[in-house]
């Protein structure tokens, strides 16, 4: 596409990535119905979000007080599927209970003002716009803050007064009580030199990190170099790019998802009011699910390029659709204002995914670029350069609707409904996912080209082998041989299913009190004791009881594990196994 092409397109226009022509948007997603909370409301939502996701989204996402029956707001120049509604007269109110119901009234909200602004040359683009938008959210190809849903598009779905787009009793996605480090500070307790009032200040933050998920830390002096605007990023209404569902068949990173769920993300932002000051607080996660996905070692060059790369092109894409609505809507006063800083930090990220060295604008503390020879997939390195080029294009003819981008800190309820593995750039805290290996971590063993046996021992020392058929010192035969029958073991075997240490299974209430009585011999204090050790009882120590946890719950980790050389094990690398300064 040439320059022109790039710079001479006003309208809002998307093509087809996440919905299907002639489908609707929520044609290719199962929905389910079920309990959300100890209440027993009933949410209808995708059947493959988790039930704490539904859980958060039933809390902090459904509009308490929709009417029961509505009727269409006839409008000559708006199209019938966007007609405004407004509730009948005498109709009763009750809680949504229907996730689609949500996406609907946010997404029709967004489109109707788009629509009425001008902004899309045909119905078509209306409705590709629409549908895209509803299919990304259900998916959670996207996901916006579930708090800042709540009131938005109530007017145009319920005819009520909508109040401000994002809840004023959303968390912010960086929200702490400022305070400022100097280097001086900073580089004493590195050195073990303890500031009484510096020392507080880290308990304090640490405290509150753990407590709530919300305290960061933000370098300041390197954040004011690359641009003005993160000072406003504290209220920003958080949005989130998971980036697991953008990949293609082979799991390789679908660059033009990740595109499209940026733009759609800036535009939906835009429309609602979702930003502040002219700031977004654009992040993803899964990021070291993917690498690990991916056969690539959270701590390897080739690692840190490819999340580069993948920051690179949000990073770009947004720039680029924040150039195009301020061609359709306008220049915002705040990019007036800091014209000069956000342009000297647009070029400086070029320089960066060009793999420039040296030659950045202000800059004390030098970006580390996107080096093509560090093992990023070379069609994704060459996407980001290419996103950069059209972003500092359209940016220079048309301006900037925003003035920052991109966040690392997440709300508590962005946290709670996206329900993922890791957050933003951190690694993965675990190999397991309800008791098994994650998913991720199998996909990473099928591309290591094991062999089936050496796969399947391989998941078991990780995740176990959930039986004590052939385990060390606690097995079947040991077990028969203290008085064990079968049907003591097919109860021992079901409730290691669930189990996550031996204790927790060998009890009266597992096995039975006419069994420990009548075959271990156990008195009625002994089987009413909640504390009572039945494996100690049988003569099993505290190795045993070990030995059989690790055989049967696994390890969760590779440490010890067969098959696998050093190399290969990096890919599996969560949290507890990386140095501190390995994080990305």
């Amino acid at each position: 596409m040439s320059k022109a092409q790039i710079t001479q397109d006003p309208t809002l226009r998307f093509g087809r990535v996440f919905s299907r022509a002639d489908h609707d948007a929520y044609a290719d997603i199962h929905f389910t119905t079920g309990p959300v909370d100890d209440a027993q409301q009933m949410l209808i939502y995708p059947a493959h979000w988790s039930e704490l996701s539904a859980a958060e989204f039933a809390e902090t996402a459904l509009c308490r007080e929709a009417p029961q029956q509505t009727k269409p707001v006839e409008e000559n120049t708006v199209p019938s599927w966007l007609w405004r509604h407004t509730a009948t007269p005498g109709t009763a109110t009750e809680p949504e209970d229907d996730a689609a119901v949500v996406f609907d009234r946010v997404v029709g909200s967004a489109t109707y003002r788009a629509w009425r602004e001008g902004l899309f040359n045909t119905e078509d683009d209306a409705h590709i716009f629409f549908n895209e938008c509803r299919a990304a959210l259900a998916q959670k190809q996207i996901i916006i803050d579930p708090v800042a849903l709540r009131d938005i598009g109530r007017d145009w779905a319920y005819g009520q007064t909508s109040l401000k787009s994002a809840s004023k009793g959303a968390k912010p996605a960086a929200s702490i009580e400022p305070y400022h480090l100097s280097n001086t500070m900073i580089d004493g307790m590195v050195g073990g030199r303890r500031d009484a009032s510096t020392w507080t200040l880290w308990n304090r933050l640490t405290k509150q990190k753990h407590k709530t998920c919300t305290a960061d830390v933000r370098f300041d002096t390197t954040a004011g170099e690359w641009s003005d605007a993160p000072q406003h990023l504290a209220s920003a209404t958080p949005m989130l790019i998971d980036l697991l569902w953008h990949r293609h068949m082979d799991g390789s990173v679908n660059a033009e998802g990740l595109r499209q769920a940026t733009r759609l993300l800036v535009t939906l932002a835009d429309l609602l009011g979702l930003d502040n000051q002219g700031t977004l607080a654009i992040g993803f996660g899964n990021l070291s699910s993917l690498l690990m996905a991916l056969g690539l070692p959270y701590d390897s060059e080739a690692g840190r390029a490819t999340a580069a790369a993948i920051a690179a092109i949000i990073t770009a894409e947004a720039y680029a659709a924040s150039a195009r609505l301020a061609a359709l809507r306008g220049v915002s006063s705040a990019f007036q204002y800091q014209r000069e800083s956000v342009l000297r930090a647009l070029r400086n990220h070029h320089r960066a995914a060009y793999d420039e060295q040296n030659d950045y604008e202000k800059l004390s503390v030098l970006p580390r670029p996107l080096s093509v020879a560090s093992g990023v997939d070379l069609s994704l390195a060459a996407t980001a350069r290419t996103a950069w080029d059209r972003a500092e294009q359209l940016v220079s003819a048309h301006g900037l609707r925003h003035i920052a981008f991109t966040s690392v800190s997440l709300s508590s309820s962005v946290v709670a409904f996206a329900a993922l593995q890791a957050y933003g750039v951190e690694a993965s805290p675990t190999l397991l996912e309800q008791g098994d290996l994650h998913p991720t971590a199998l996909e990473a063993l099928t591309r290591l080209s094991l062999s089936t046996t050496a796969t399947r021992e391989v998941r078991a020392h990780i995740a176990g082998h959930r039986s004590l058929a052939h385990a060390p010192a606690i097995n079947h035969a040991a077990l028969r041989a203290k008085g064990f029958d079968a049907d003591a073991i097919t109860r021992v075997e079901s409730a290691l299913q669930s189990a996550t240490h031996l204790r927790q299974v060998f009890t009266p209430v597992h096995l039975g009190t006419t069994f420990c009585a009548d075959q271990l011999n156990l008195n009625p204090a002994q089987i009413d004791n909640p504390a009572f050790n039945l494996l100690e009882h049988l003569g099993f120590d505290a190795v045993d009881v070990m030995r059989g946890n690790q055989y049967c719950f696994g390890y969760a980790s590779l440490k010890e594990a067969p098959h696998l050389t050093q190399q290969q094990k990096a890919v599996f690398a969560t949290t507890s196994d990386l140095r501190p300064e390995a994080v990305i």
